[in-house]
């Protein structure tokens, strides 16, 4: 059976340990990224590379060629926006902490597979990136 590849993107390493240990130890192979400018190089490899992507929408601020951005949820959003462009048909499950959660997910219900509200228990989220990948 093949591996489920996983782009992670979240620029809080020290939360996202938990998940990445629980993510690598239920056989998915994961690469985690903490900067938009690494996230879109990764995405640029091709839609081949990654089966999912998980995406947390407060990020720090980013380049995207000569724009920048400030950083929290207008990053995620904008880079949320690029990632759709580069890989259109992957599942794209974002987590969020904001306390905006309602308004960030109506925001951005149209790009995603499911806006899912930190903390979220690594069990919940591996469910979700099994749902969203079965048939790939």
């Amino acid at each position: 059976m093949k591996q489920t590849r996983i782009l992670l993107i979240d620029d809080d390493p020290f939360f996202m340990r938990q998940h990445i240990d629980y993510l690598k130890a239920e056989e998915f192979d994961v690469l985690h990224i903490t900067s938009v400018e690494s996230a879109l190089q990764a995405a640029e490899s091709g839609a081949e590379a990654f089966d999912v992507v998980i995406l947390d929408i407060m990020m720090p601020p980013g380049k995207y060629g000569k724009e920048s951005t400030e950083g929290g949820i207008r990053t995620g959003i904008r880079l949320l926006e690029e990632l759709r462009k580069l890989l259109p048909v992957i599942p794209i499950i974002v987590l969020t902490f904001t306390p905006e959660f309602y308004n960030v997910q109506e925001r951005i219900e149209s790009k995603v597979t499911v806006c899912l509200r930190k903390p979220i228990l690594p069990s919940e989220l591996v469910s979700w990136i099994r749902t969203s990948t079965k048939g790939l």
